[in-house]
């Protein structure tokens, strides 16, 4: 028979094993997702795709992305990567790397286990912080940020850890030599691993062997290995530090005689979101650990002093991965200090302790997947779809040759790293574009997907710098489908084929159909809304796609746009998406049905208020001039609510300004609705038997620090009405003096109450300033009236008049 002991022994470690199973198949997937719908598309990944592959063929380290043969190791000093060679001899596919890196950092689950087991005396202890360790959100953002040899750090710190914790010193100096492998940093960390050793296990010899071991290491990548494979003859990332002095030994200088300076850095609002976004998965016990935790300091210091703020913003990037296995040690050591207080307070006290510690674990690893992690449970998760542009994309690869050198945009690079020689071929709108394409003009081939370059006029200079290679640098169009285009050297093909244009072409119906006119010319048939995913490291949180038809041939300019609006002001367009550049209405065969997809611009994140996405058509190449824009002829009076006032545009949806940001937007179609959502408050006051007010809903916010309240009001329409109403809202004081009030037609007004249909229920959301509001108590007062002459409706509810046709909505607490 088993015993008990045997029998949870067996299930611990089952569980264990289950847990890291899960880890690496699902990291896996989405990974190798990422990497076939081309959002794996970072030069780094290419480049080190192509390391893979040339160190085969006895070039190692070498890849020529950036236009000439150049070594990794002058970039950084990944020698781990030469490990994965052997596995390319099995199957070469960049896939290996993501497959790998999922493997290994989901090992350091063991040394995880083992060391809280050992601390907390306790397996489920163990199993906590296993799991805290592969959940933390800065680890796997970096697994899944394509294939950095960082990200491998974190396995291998924390096995050095588990053996430093051990005394067992052999094993700590191998997992220390590995993890200093995977970037010139790291044995920044060794060291200070050595200076814990000495300080607090009393080891001298051995701390003084990691310390002298580390600092070599570290001497020598940076001032031996990099300066010779570099063309700088340096370590080309001190730029990120220029602030500080940009190099060792002046920004030792600046820390020793301007402390205040680096003090004013690391306490930045953005840097200390970052500390807190690290600590809180793992319910911020790290501090408690102390003198663990100071292990962590040079990573910080890499991260937080970095002037790029990918370094000190959490998300799919790798330079998280390195500050998590100290985190999580000295969260484990944090935990003990708490078990070991609760059981010197009274005997018997550990254990409940104990346990407390474990569920405040839990909820914090819950927390942090909800805010920052890349499971279901975050808001803004949408699984990555594989479509028939990806698909087209690969057979157009598919011609190239396998001997072939290539120049490809950036997000097909990596799908072409199988090959000596491959560059980057790159918009006007990019950095070095001309050293770039200079090189790609030496290729045999050039592959470019033009759906991918959609922000600002980068589709313009795209489409120039095609063209150009095909007028002045001897390439001819060969293939082309859905977007895809492939240029060989040496042909004098101009025509772009049929297939090419196939992303144009509506194959589906609108998810939100319309069917409004702007003038004579266009019709609007529909749009759709796709929010856009964590899992795409990009601002493009909501791609729009209008759904167009031509009404009669035209030889005309029209850009078909969609507009940005906030407050009544238009404030951004997307005029020159890629479809129009490349598909524009002068070649539009009048009856089709074309699909123009386009991309928010950046920048709308920085507003603080609510963004209106509208779309219209302009005449020329000016859209943000509203005379210039087609007239909405609307088919359907009901539709007139959608109509941007004096814009000539028509509303397709309301975002949030804080969806802007990676994540799901909320999305606020204005459908019609038969009665209020189930959040609002009911009430019912009948306004002379024209609308009713049937429900509101209030910001629980109440007045916010900008003097701001936002409330909703649900009107329903009880007949036709002939006149259009105005609606007022007032903040009355305890006096009865009004001292903060809003007047307008409905919906801002976009939907005058003259188009309101017979029980329909329509969403009024307002805005009132309070500004001069002092502190107290005031009444929400709302009624309606006609502008011309001012004349009140008269209000009712319950059977009971109203005075002053004023209907009552709720108290409002000034703080």
């Amino acid at each position: 028979m088993v015993g008990k002991g045997e029998s949870s022994f067996r299930r611990t470690w089952l569980i264990l094993f289950l847990l890291i199973a899960a880890y690496i198949g699902y990291l896996s997937f989405l990974s190798i997702l990422r990497y076939e719908t081309f959002f794996a598309a970072s030069g780094d990944f290419a480049r080190r795709g192509q390391i893979m592959w040339n160190t085969l063929q006895g070039k190692p380290f070498v890849f020529t992305t950036w236009g000439s043969e150049m070594s990794l190791l002058g970039y950084h000093t990944e020698f781990i990567t030469f490990l994965w060679v052997p596995l390319y001899l099995i199957y070469a596919d960049p896939k290996v790397l993501l497959i790998v890196q999922a493997v290994v950092v989901a090992l350091g689950a063991l040394p995880a286990f083992w060391l809280a087991r050992d601390t907390l005396r306790s397996d489920l202890a163990g199993l906590a912080f296993a799991a805290a360790y592969l959940l933390h959100p800065g680890l796997q953002g970096a697994v899944l940020f394509e294939y950095h040899g960082v990200t491998l750090a974190a396995p291998f710190l924390l096995f050095a850890l588990y053996y430093l914790r051990q005394r067992r010193h052999v094993l700590f100096l191998v997992f220390a030599v590995l993890a200093m492998s995977t970037k010139e940093n790291i044995p920044l960390v060794v060291i200070a691993m050595g200076f814990y050793q000495m300080a607090i296990q009393r080891e001298l010899r051995w701390g003084l062997a990691a310390t002298i071991l580390g600092g070599l290491w570290f001497a020598a990548v940076l001032g031996v290995v990099m300066p010779a494979f570099n063309i700088q003859g340096r370590s080309p990332h001190w730029y990120l530090y220029q602030d500080l002095g940009g190099g060792v030994r002046p920004m030792l200088v600046t820390m020793v005689t301007n402390p205040g300076h680096v003090l004013q850095v690391l306490l930045l609002p953005e840097r200390l979101s970052y500390v807190r976004d690290m600590l809180a998965p793992l319910g911020f016990l790290s501090p408690l650990g102390l003198f663990t935790f100071l292990i962590s300091a040079p990573s910080w210091g890499v991260n937080l002093l970095s002037a790029a703020s990918d370094m000190h913003t959490m998300g799919l990037r790798q330079y998280h991965a390195e500050l998590v296995p100290v985190l999580v040690a000295s969260a484990i050591a944090g935990a003990g200090l708490l078990v070991a207080g609760g059981e010197r307070l009274r005997s018997g006290w550990g254990r409940p302790v104990l346990w407390l510690v474990l569920l405040w674990m839990g909820g914090s690893m819950a927390i942090g997947q909800y805010q920052h992690g890349f499971t279901p449970l975050r808001p803004g998760f949408h699984w990555l779809e594989l479509t028939d542009h990806h698909r087209a994309a690969q057979d157009v690869m598919a011609l190239i040759p396998p001997d072939a050198v290539v120049a490809a945009s950036h997000e097909l690079l990596p799908q072409l790293t199988k090959r000596k020689e491959l560059y980057e071929f790159r918009s006007p709108s990019q950095g070095d574009f001309e050293q770039f394409n200079a090189k790609a003009a030496t290729a045999d081939y050039i592959i470019v997907d033009v759906l991918r370059h959609g922000w600002g006029d980068d589709a313009l200079k795209l489409h120039q710098e095609v063209t150009r290679f095909i007028a002045e640098e001897n390439f001819g169009v060969i293939a082309g489908k859905d977007g895809v285009l492939l240029l060989r050297r040496g042909d004098r093909g101009i025509s772009l084929p049929k297939e090419f244009f196939s992303f144009a072409k509506a194959n589906s119906s609108p998810t939100f159909p319309l069917s409004i006119r702007f003038g004579n010319e266009f019709e609007l048939l529909g749009f759709d809304i796709r929010p856009g995913t964590v899992l795409n490291d990009t601002s493009d949180t909501v791609l729009v796609a209008g759904y167009w038809r031509l009404l009669k041939p035209t030889s005309d300019m029209y850009l078909p746009s969609l507009y940005f609006d906030t407050a009544g002001s238009m404030v951004g367009a997307r005029g020159h998406p890629p479809g129009l550049v490349w598909y524009p209405t002068s070649e539009w065969v009048p009856g089709e049905t074309v699909k123009v997809d386009y991309w928010p611009p950046i920048y709308l994140g920085n507003l603080s208020q609510e963004i209106e996405l509208a779309l219209g058509v302009a005449r020329g190449e000016n859209e943000w001039a509203p005379s210039a824009r087609l007239t909405p002829q609307l088919r359907l009076p009901e539709e007139a609510y959608l109509v941007v006032p004096g814009q000539n545009q028509v509303r397709v949806a309301s975002i949030p300004q804080k969806d802007l940001l990676p994540g799901t937007p909320r999305l606020l179609a204005r459908p019609r609705l038969s009665s209020p959502p189930a959040t609002a408050n009911p009430i019912s006051v009948d306004f002379q038997g024209e609308l009713s007010l049937v429900g509101y809903e209030i910001d629980p916010a109440g007045v916010g620090p900008d003097g701001g309240l936002d409330f909703t009001l649900y009107w329903q329409a009880q007949r036709e009405m002939k006149e259009a109403y105005t609606v007022f809202t007032h903040l009355y004081d305890g006096e009865g003096r009004i001292r903060a009030q809003l007047d307008g037609e409905p919906v801002r007004g976009g939907y005058p109450t003259t188009f309101w249909r017979p029980g329909e229920v329509v969403a009024d959301r307002r805005r009132i300033s309070g500004k001069a509001l002092s502190p107290g108590e005031y009444t929400l007062e709302v009624g309606v009236y006609l502008p011309a002459s001012g004349r009140r409706l008269q209000a009712a509810s319950g059977g009971k008049q109203l005075p002053e046709g004023r209907a009552i909505i709720q108290k409002i607490v000034v703080p």
